[in-house]
């Protein structure tokens, strides 16, 4: 029996109806779900404007995104910079996000001292246990009482008691140098320093002695170590501590209102220190060698500041504190290559600073790369001069004009690891720097190279 031709074509056109119906209603909500997305992602675009900061105009959804994947992030950074010296802050967009980043060194010494308060936490990414409590990772009064039992352990006698472990480190160090010497062979500094680095931290941070150089271990048998002195922290009072400051204690509230310290605590606070003191310490390290290498009259004053102090002296945590050129040298280091080179909080409220109103949940971050090379600043910011750290130009300068770590009550711990290794280790070495190849050091500095282009 066949079909009719009309009833058929029916059929076929009922057909097409249905799937064009499908088509436009899917096609429709594929364009309102995209439409909504772009208004969700550019909701926040206009803000800066409304506040009256100025900055980098947005594009949709991505904000400044791209211009700063195109530029790369520090040489956007330092162009927006550069952009808006005349203003104290100045509003970029990272995605949806807006970010106050503030030029004003006035501005910086009050969010981080005066009104540290409401600048605790972080921006935050999303955890697992124990990560989620590491220091730079929990928020408000958990931080505060995590910071409170951390802070005694970065206390001058227990840096003592670590000392130790970085001394012996620094012997391994200098005896894997020597023999490369020995035997003509060229070094890989940055893998060198890594070896060393990881070194000291699995001493000081979890009381192992390891050789990474010849990639073996072995348990240490009396731990004086950063996860020990954490765990004898919760047993303390929290006096002996000059780790911090009156105005810090007083925000920190007092040891006697401490909360015992959580396993996943402890956990958080030995990873943490793991991962934030290897990468911080090597690169420093290695700059300070790189650097000092290519100006040898300043390798030479260090050398000679070295011999003066020591002699034939092993070096110990008191001598190193007379050597104001080696402290000069590693300042100048972290100026022109920062660990950090942005810093960032959210405002817990709104708030008021410098005549800027800087609103609850507003990110505001300190352009730390930007600001150690501002010329307004620094004199020929590109060149390598520890000099500039000495009491007397420190003196003339904004004390917050230099924010390696930050001022933050977060940045003690860093900052005391990343200055004592370096130290300890170049005092170790003073034999092996007097025999450096002399044509080497020739070639450093034939091809001293302006610093920007590193």
């Amino acid at each position: 029996m066949e079909i009719p031709e009309v009833l058929t074509s029916d059929i076929l056109d009922e057909y097409i109806m249905d799937i064009s119906w499908v088509t436009c209603t899917l096609v429709f909500f594929t364009i309102a779900l995209l439409a909504v997305y772009v208004i969700y992602m550019s909701s926040e675009h206009a803000v800066f404007e409304k506040m009256g900061i100025p900055g980098p105009s947005p594009a949709l959804v991505v904000g400044n995104f791209f211009q700063e994947i195109k530029l790369g992030h520090v040489k956007f950074q330092q162009d927006v910079y550069n952009k808006y010296n005349k203003s104290k802050v100045y509003g970029v967009y990272s995605c949806k996000a807006p970010i106050l980043f503030i030029r004003d060194l006035d501005m910086i010494r009050d969010i981080t001292v005066k009104h540290f308060g409401n600048f605790v936490n972080r921006r935050l990414l999303q955890m697992n246990n124990p990560l989620d409590h590491m220091l730079t990772m929990i928020k408000d009064d958990h931080w505060k009482n995590v910071r409170t039992t951390v802070s005694p352990t970065f206390s001058t006698v227990k840096l003592r008691r670590m000392f130790q472990h970085i001394s012996s480190s620094a012997t391994t160090l200098v005896e894997h140098l020597r023999d490369k010497q020995a035997n003509g062979e060229a070094v890989e500094l940055k893998h060198v320093v890594s070896c060393f680095t990881m070194d000291v931290i699995a001493g000081t941070g979890f009381g192992v002695v390891i050789n990474s150089f010849k990639v073996s271990s072995n348990g240490s048998s009396k731990r004086h170590d950063f996860l020990q002195l954490l765990l004898e922290a919760e047993k303390e009072d929290g006096t002996d501590n000059d780790n911090m400051s009156s105005d810090e204690a007083r925000e920190l509230k007092t040891a006697a209102e401490r909360k015992p310290l959580t396993h996943a605590d402890i956990q958080g606070q030995a990873i943490l220190f793991l991962l934030a003191g290897y990468d911080t310490v090597s690169t420093v390290f290695s700059f300070t060698l790189f650097l000092l290498a290519q100006y040898p009259e300043c390798c030479s004053r260090l050398q000679a500041e070295i011999d003066d102090i020591l002699g034939n002296q092993v070096p110990t945590y008191d001598n190193i504190q007379d050597m104001p050129y080696m402290d000069m040298c590693l300042n100048e280091t972290m100026r022109l290559y920062p660990p950090g080179w942005m810093l960032d909080r959210v405002c817990n409220d709104d708030i008021n600073i410098g005549g800027v109103h800087i609103p609850k949940g507003m990110v505001v971050a300190f352009p730390v790369f930007s600001i150690h090379r501002d010329p307004a600043i620094w004199r020929d910011p590109m060149v390598f001069d520890p000099s500039r750290f000495s009491p007397e130009k420190k003196s003339e300068r904004h004390p917050y004009a230099h924010l390696p770590f930050g001022q933050w009550v977060y940045s003690a711990s860093c900052s005391v690891d990343a200055q004592a290794q370096p130290i300890n280790s170049i005092e170790n070495g003073p034999g092996v720097a007097r025999q450096n190849d002399t044509h080497a050091r020739q070639t450093l500095e034939s091809d001293r190279r302006p610093l920007e282009t590193l």
